[in-house]
C-alpha cells in the first residue's frame, strides 16, 4: 500500500486543485451539538492566541486526476466530517461579509474581494477549458446528503427530510451564531477585524493530515484503523458503502432503495450500538470470532457473498435477515424475551435478565442470537445452562471466559446445521466446571466471596439458593428435571429490590468478637425485601429469627428455627448448609 500523508493547512488543502467526492454511499452528516462545540472552542482557542496551532485530524483519500490533469479529486474516505464543518463555516463567513456589505460603504471593494477569494478557494475550483471558465465544485457529499447541502451553500430554501438534513442546517445555524458573536457590537471596521482574523486562522492554523492513496481499497484499509476522536471508526459505515454500491442499478432502483432503507432504519434505531449488533449477528450466523479490524472483510466474505460471489439480490436478502436478527439480538442485549407470544411463565422470561444485565454476560449473545432459530423451551433451557455456568465458573470461581466462548461459537455452527442438542451443549460446559470449577474449588470461592466486595454476587447466590431450597432439601428427587418442576414459577423476585441482611447487624450495640470477622460472610447474610430489611436492623436475634420464620415467604429463612441462638457454631453449620447447597443447586 502506497501512502502519501502531507501535513497542511486548511487553506494549503484548498489552495491546491483539490476537490473533494464523499462516496455517494457514505453515511450522512452526523455532528451534534457536542462535536459542534468541541470544534467551535477549538477555533476560539486558535483565535485568541496568535501563535497557536490545532491539529485537526486526518483525512483520508483515494485521489486521482482528472481528464486533462487540472484538478485532483479526492474520495474522501474518512474525515467528511471535520471537512464539511470547515466549508460551513466558510460559507457562514462569507454570509456575514454579504451581510455586512449592504448598501454602499468604504469597504465594499475590499469585501467583495474576500467573497470572490474565499469562493474560489473552499467553494468551486476555477478552472479553463477550451477557451471558457468552469467552476467545479470544492465538496460534494453523499447520495443522501448533496442536493441539501448544495442548497444550503447557494442559499436555496430547502426542508430537512432526513436526520442527517437536520444536523447540516443545525450546523450552519450554530456557526452562523459563532461568527455573529464574534463581530456582536462591533464597528464596521472592528468586525472586518476579527472576521480577517478568523480567515487567518483556519487558512493558517488549522492543520490537518492530508494521506493519499492511489486506490480506493487502500484508503478504506486505512479507514478501519485509525481512530477519530479516540473512537474506532465505525465498520458499518464501510458495509453500508459497499452494499449500496453492489445494489446500485440505474435501470432498477427498487432494491437499491429497499436496501437504503434499511440502513437509514438500523442507523436510526441503533445508532452507536450497531456495529457491535452487528457483531452479535455475524458470530451467531458464522460461528466465528469477529476480528477487529478485519470485520468489514469479514462480513463481506462470510454474509454478503454466497460462493464467494455476490448481487443485489444476495445484499437485500441479507440486509433483509439482518434487521430482523438485530430487533432480536437488540431484545436480547437488554435481557428482554425475544419470542413473542410466549408460552412461558414471567419467571422462566426472568432468567434471560438476570443472565444478561444483572450477570453481565454478554459473551453469550451470539448464541442466544442463534437460538432464536430453535423452539422457546429450548431456547430457555440455553439460558438457564448459560446462567448457572456462567455464575459458577466466571462469576465466583474467576475462570477467563475463552474457553467456553470457543464452545458457544460451535453451537452456533452447530444450530446452523441442525445438529445443535442441549444435552451435547450441557455436556461440552461440564466438562469446564469439571476441570477449573468442582465442587471444591466453588465451595472454597464462595467461602471468600465478602459482602463489602461482592455484592451482587451473594444476592444473586442466596436467590438462587432461595428458588431452589424446597427441591434441595426434599432429596433432590429427579435431579436437574425434578427443580425445574419444583420452582415456583408465580414468585419472582425483583433483584434490584432484594437486600441482603446481616443477621448479626453491621452496627451491633455490643460487639461480638467471634462474629465480627464473618461479619460479610455468607452464613450471615440472608435475602429479604426492602421493608423486612429495614424493619430488623439491629433488633435482637431472638426477635429476628421469629420474623424470619413467620413473616417472610422464603423457605430459605424458614430454616432459622433450627438456629435458637446465632453465634460462631451457628453461623459456620449454616454457612456449610449454605455451599453444599449452592454445589447442587448450580448445576446442570
Amino acid at each position: 500500500m502506497k501512502v502519501e500523508p502531507d501535513y497542511k493547512s486548511i487553506g494549503d488543502l484548498f489552495r491546491d486543485a483539490n476537490v473533494f467526492r464523499v462516496p455517494k454511499y457514505q453515511r450522512g452528516y452526523a455532528w451534534k451539538d457536542s462535536q459542534l462545540e468541541d470544534f467551535k472552542d477549538d477555533l476560539i482557542f486558535i483565535h485568541e492566541n496568535g501563535a497557536y496551532e490545532h491539529f485537526f485530524g486526518s483525512l483520508v483519500c483515494a485521489q486521482a486526476e482528472s481528464i486533462g490533469g487540472h484538478e485532483k479529486i479526492n474520495q474522501l474516505v474518512d474525515g467528511q466530517q471535520r471537512l464539511t464543518t470547515f466549508v460551513i463555516l466558510i460559507c457562514c463567513l462569507i454570509k456575514k461579509y454579504e451581510a455586512l456589505n449592504q448598501g454602499e460603504n468604504e469597504y465594499k471593494e475590499y469585501i467583495d474581494e474576500k467573497i470572490k477569494e474565499l469562493k474560489e478557494r473552499y467553494l468551486f475550483y476555477k478552472k479553463s477549458v477550451n477557451k471558457k471558465t468552469e467552476y467545479i465544485r470544492r465538496l460534494e457529499l453523499s447520495r443522501r446528503d448533496d442536493e441539501f447541502f448544495n442548497n444550503k451553500i447557494k442559499c436555496i430554501p430547502v426542508e430537512a427530510s432526513r436526520d442527517s438534513h437536520k444536523r447540516l442546517d443545525a450546523a450552519f445555524g450554530f456557526l452562523t451564531s459563532f461568527i455573529d458573536d464574534l463581530t456582536s457590537h462591533k464597528s464596521m471596521s472592528d468586525s472586518l477585524d476579527e472576521l480577517d482574523a478568523l480567515e487567518k486562522t483556519i487558512n493558517e492554523k488549522c492543520n490537518i493530515i492530508h494521506m493519499v492513496t492511489d486506490k480506493v481499497a487502500d484508503a478504506y484499509k486505512l479507514f478501519q484503523v485509525i481512530n477519530d476522536r479516540g473512537e474506532q471508526l465505525n465498520h458499518t459505515d464501510l458495509l453500508r458503502a459497499k452494499t449500496l454500491g453492489i445494489t446500485d442499478d440505474k435501470d432498477d432502483e427498487l432494491i437499491f432503495n429497499q436496501v437504503e432503507n434499511i440502513w437509514d432504519k438500523l442507523d436510526e434505531d441503533y445508532g452507536s450500538s450497531l456495529e457491535k449488533l452487528l457483531g452479535y449477528y455475524y458470530s451467531s450466523h458464522t460461528g466465528d470470532k469477529v476480528k477487529g479490524a478485519s470485520f468489514y472483510d469479514q462480513c463481506m466474505d462470510r454474509i454478503f457473498s454466497v460462493d464467494k460471489k455476490t448481487s443485489p439480490q444476495i445484499v437485500f436478502d441479507k440486509m433483509r435477515d439482518i434487521k430482523k436478527s438485530l430487533e432480536k439480538a437488540s431484545l436480547i442485549s437488554q435481557g428482554e424475551w425475544p419470542y413473542t407470544n410466549s408460552v412461558l411463565s414471567s419467571w422462566q422470561r426472568s432468567r434471560l435478565k438476570f443472565l444478561i444485565v444483572y450477570l453481565k454476560h454478554t459473551h453469550c449473545i451470539p448464541l442466544l442470537l442463534a437460538a432464536t432459530n430453535l423452539k422457546e423451551k429450548q431456547f430457555y433451557e440455553i439460558v438457564r445452562v448459560l446462567e448457572i455456568f456462567f455464575f459458577r465458573y466466571k462469576n465466583v470461581c474467576g475462570n477467563k471466559i475463552d474457553l467456553a466462548t470457543t464452545r458457544y461459537y460451535k453451537s452456533c455452527r452447530e444450530i446452523s446445521d441442525g445438529k445443535f442438542t442441549v444435552q451435547g451443549f450441557k455436556t461440552s460446559l461440564r466438562e469446564l466446571v469439571h476441570k477449573h470449577a468442582f465442587d471444591e474449588v466453588f465451595k472454597s470461592r464462595i467461602d471468600e466471596l465478602d459482602y463489602s466486595k461482592s455484592k451482587v454476587s451473594l444476592r444473586y447466590l442466596l436467590l438462587g439458593l432461595e428458588d431452589s431450597w424446597l427441591w434441595y432439601k426434599s432429596g433432590m428427587k429427579e435431579g436437574v428435571k425434578g427443580r425445574e418442576g419444583m420452582f415456583d414459577y408465580s414468585l419472582i423476585f425483583d433483584f434490584s429490590s432484594a437486600t441482603v441482611e446481616h443477621i448479626y447487624p453491621q452496627c451491633p450495640d455490643v460487639k461480638d468478637v467471634n462474629l465480627e470477622p464473618l461479619l460479610n460472610k455468607l452464613g450471615n447474610l440472608t435475602i429479604l425485601g426492602p421493608k423486612h430489611n429495614e424493619e430488623l436492623g439491629n433488633l435482637p436475634y431472638s426477635e429476628k429469627a421469629k420474623i424470619y420464620v413467620s413473616d417472610t415467604k422464603l423457605k430459605i429463612n424458614k430454616e432459622f428455627e433450627n438456629y435458637p441462638v446465632w453465634n460462631k457454631e451457628s453461623l459456620l453449620e449454616r454457612r456449610e448448609e449454605l455451599m453444599n447447597a449452592a454445589c447442587c443447586i448450580f448445576n446442570f
